[in-house]
């Protein structure tokens, strides 16, 4: 599934900062009766890789997945210029002005969910659309968006 053609510009430069990594279904599901949907030791290392040396941020529910990265109930909150924050419990729509980078894992199914990623992808391109076989997963799709108003530097 590759979504990039669906994100319009909405017209409104918002100043950005953080750098957000979530895995949704094919209705951008992120979690269900207080469980993640789905989880792959595939995506996971490959976050390990996108994060590098950086700072990792997540709610302490994520950090059966990655225990050497930081973690609050606010992490969302916390996190500085150009860290990662592994978002899978917690709506993301106001902290949109900070979001500078996205890269969603979308599992190709589709599953129960009462949680949703929330976040406009009116004010991000897709730089990059790959696929890849997972552990548990036959196909595993990775989006990789940009904000289109970034700040030069």
């Amino acid at each position: 599934m590759c979504v990039c053609a669906s994100a319009a510009d909405c017209g409104k430069p918002e100043r950005s900062r953080m750098i957000v990594i979530a895995a949704v279904d094919d209705r951008f599901g992120m979690f269900f009766n207080h469980r993640r949907l789905s989880r792959d030791r595939v995506v996971t290392e490959k976050i390990k890789e996108i994060v590098g040396d950086g700072k990792l941020w997540v709610h302490p529910y994520s950090l059966d997945l990655f225990p050497d990265a930081r973690s609050a109930e606010d992490f969302l909150d916390k996190a500085g210029d150009d860290d990662f924050c592994f978002v899978e419990n917690r709506p993301l729509r106001t902290y949109q002005g900070r979001v500078k980078r996205l890269y969603l894992f979308f599992w190709n199914r589709r599953y129960p969910s009462d949680l949703r990623f929330d976040l406009p992808l009116e004010p991000f391109r897709c730089e990059k659309c790959t696929d890849f076989p997972g552990y548990s997963h036959d196909n595993i799709t990775l989006e990789i968006f940009d904000r289109k108003d970034k700040e030069k530097k």
